[in-house]
C-alpha cells in the first residue's frame, strides 16, 4: 500500500501536472478548473495533494517499519543495525506526525521534520546491502 501511496504523486507528476499545466497556458475550456488544480498539486508546497500522498506513503513506510524491526533483530550485526534504524524511523515518524497533529511543527515546517526522519532509511538501506552482499548469506561448511 506504501508503495502504491508513493506511486500516486509520481504518476501526477508525469501525466496530470503537465496535461493540466497545457490545459491552464492554452485557455478555454477547462482553462479556470485546471489553475485551480494545478495549485492543489503545487509540489513546492508541503501540505498540497501531491506532498500529502508522499507524506502518506512514508507514515506507512513507517507502520511497515514498526512491525518489521522485530523480526529483522537478530545475531548479526547488519540485521540489528537494520533493525534499530527501522525502528528508529517507525517510531520517531510516528511522534513527528502527533506532534504535527498536536501543532507543535508548523505546516511550512513539515519537511525538515520528516524527510530528517527518513535519513534512517538510508542506514537501514546500507547495514542491508552488506547482509546482502554476494556470498554473505552462502556458508560453506568446513571453510
Amino acid at each position: 500500500i506504501s508503495v502504491v501511496a508513493f506511486i500516486i504523486p509520481k504518476f501526477m507528476a508525469v501525466w496530470t501536472i503537465p496535461l493540466l499545466a497545457e490545459a491552464a497556458a492554452a485557455g478555454g475550456a477547462g482553462a479556470e478548473m485546471s489553475s485551480t488544480l494545478l495549485l492543489l498539486l503545487n509540489v513546492t508546497v508541503p501540505f498540497s495533494l501531491y506532498t500529502s500522498f508522499d507524506y502518506l506513503s512514508f507514515w506507512l513506510y513507517a507502520l511497515f517499519a514498526l512491525l518489521a524491526a522485530g523480526p529483522l533483530f537478530s545475531e548479526s550485526k547488519g540485521y540489528k543495525v537494520a533493525a534499530i534504524s527501522l525502528g528508529l524511523f517507525g517510531v520517531l515518524y510516528q511522534i513527528a506526525f502527533l506532534m504535527l497533529l498536536a501543532g507543535a511543527i508548523s505546516a511550512t515546517g513539515i519537511n525538515e521534520y520528516f524527510l530528517g526522519i527518513a535519513g534512517l532509511l538510508l542506514i537501514t538501506v546500507i547495514a542491508l546491502l552488506v547482509e546482502f552482499r554476494p556470498g554473505a548469506l552462502i556458508t560453506i561448511p568446513g571453510e
